[in-house]
């Protein structure tokens, strides 16, 4: 009886690693959460005492490897997990992944302690002190990197959609806890063998600091991705600003080439008039006209770099038969916004419109409605979108996805980074064949 409790209490010991690993999956996930702390804590605590409970009982009353049960039981932590926060499951299964992974090494750690001071037990049976000394190292290796995976950890989170990069985390955590898995020797005795003991503290160091320097490049690797994607949309609004100039200085030069002739032109008029040839008159008008140019650039707002935006996807919509209205309606109005941001915002969501409207056919009925409306009265700034589509969407947990050939969904993504980073929403829906995006930003 004395056995089957120290048991229970050892594994309850061990399975309070879940609270420093928790801190861990929700520490970057920081503003993402779906709920305050104190309404997270009850599902927290409820969710801990649950598998430490199962976990202790059964290790106690069954002939079952500890270990199985804790794994198993890590579903309902994780499903827990992804009922607190707002992410794309990948990501959070990313993140579930590594803070474990972070904690595999801390037990190696702890058994290595274990070993010293219990050398006839094993991993199996793992004392009061290895069970204490355990989450010990996990509070102190959570403390010391809770700075760093908020900060950092955070910006991954909120600004990389990429999911083959996310997917390749995964792949990383799961190589690491299945090495600690194989290194974690059955009985502790072995360990003193020659120079097993050495070894094993060496390898574990070094894989721990392998863990950290490919983390760390992954990191620089994953931001590099984002400033390249960042750099791109940049460089394609300058290339529309250049479009929309070159466009205005042909206009000017065609109009102004016009003006040079134009007395020139009533005087060829005025002869054929007084010589009463009214056929070469109306040739020479029919002529005349044609020289004029085809189209003056439209403008939409103000905003030279919006305004540019604007045309580049009027121009388009009509080579390729959608009907795009626009409103544009306050657009002077200061926002917190950069001129940049509103290009990203913008170009995000016409350019998701455009792609959608270009997977219908093309005798369907393509049409989109795009407006941007600055109200004083409730001291926000509206983005509103609709646009039809086919009808097949990539839906999780209220993210949508691209459905085109390659597309990863980064600018729905990154339309929601730049409205909440300003205290703003941005909300995605559809209904029926018709998809609708608004985004709210508040007024200076």
């Amino acid at each position: 009886m004395n056995e089957m409790l120290s048991r229970f209490v050892n594994e309850a010991l061990s399975c309070l690693i879940i609270v420093p690993a928790t801190v861990l999956c929700l520490l970057p996930m920081k503003d993402k959460m779906k709920y305050s702390i104190k309404n997270v804590l009850p599902l927290f605590l409820g969710v801990l005492v649950m598998v430490t409970v199962i976990v202790s009982g059964a290790t106690a009353l069954l002939p079952v490897e500890p270990k199985v049960v804790f794994y198993i039981l890590l579903v309902p932590l994780f499903l827990a997990y992804r009922v607190i926060v707002d992410a794309d499951i990948v990501k959070c299964f990313a993140t579930f992944l590594l803070s474990f992974t972070i904690m595999s090494f801390c037990k190696n750690y702890a058994i290595m302690c274990d070993a010293v001071i219990h050398p006839e037990l094993g991993a199996p049976t793992f004392s009061t002190d290895g069970a204490l000394i355990q989450l010990g190292i996990s509070c102190a290796v959570t403390a010391a990197i809770a700075y760093p995976v908020a900060k950092y950890g955070s910006h991954l989170i909120n600004g990389l959609p990429y999911r083959r990069v996310w997917l390749i985390s995964i792949v990383m955590s799961l190589m690491f806890i299945g090495f600690n898995f194989t290194v974690q020797p059955v009985h502790y005795q072995t360990l003193y063998l020659n120079r097993v003991f050495l070894f094993y503290i060496l390898i574990t160091t070094l894989m721990f600091i392998m863990l950290v320097l490919m983390y760390t490049v992954f990191y620089f690797i994953a931001s590099a991705l984002l400033k390249a994607g960042k750099d791109k949309e940049h460089i394609s609004v300058l290339e529309m600003q250049k479009k929309q100039y070159d466009a205005q200085q042909k206009y000017l030069e065609d109009t102004s080439r016009i003006r040079h002739d134009f007395k020139h032109s009533i005087i060829a008029i005025k002869t054929l008039a007084d010589d009463g040839d009214i056929e070469e008159l109306k040739s020479y008008l029919d002529n005349y006209i044609d020289t004029f140019p085809s189209r003056s650039p439209v403008r939409y707002c103000g905003n030279y770099a919006l305004n540019a935006l604007l045309c580049h996807f009027e121009e388009q919509a009509q080579q390729h038969s959608i009907t795009l209205r626009l409103r544009i309606d306050g657009d002077n109005k200061e926002t917190a916004l950069t001129d940049d941001e509103l290009c990203c915002i913008v170009g995000n969501i016409l350019e998701n419109a455009v792609n959608a409207s270009l997977m219908l056919p093309e005798n369907n009925d393509r049409r989109i409605s795009f407006s941007v409306k600055a109200d004083d009265a409730s001291g926000n700034l509206y983005i509103v979108a609709e646009n039809n589509f086919n009808g097949k969407v990539r839906c999780e947990g209220g993210h949508y996805y691209s459905t085109t050939k390659g597309g990863n969904g980064i600018g729905l993504e990154s339309v929601l980074f730049t409205a909440e980073k300003h205290g703003g929403t941005a909300t995605f829906y559809h209904k029926n064949k018709v998809f609708c995006s608004d985004v709210v930003i508040p007024l200076k």
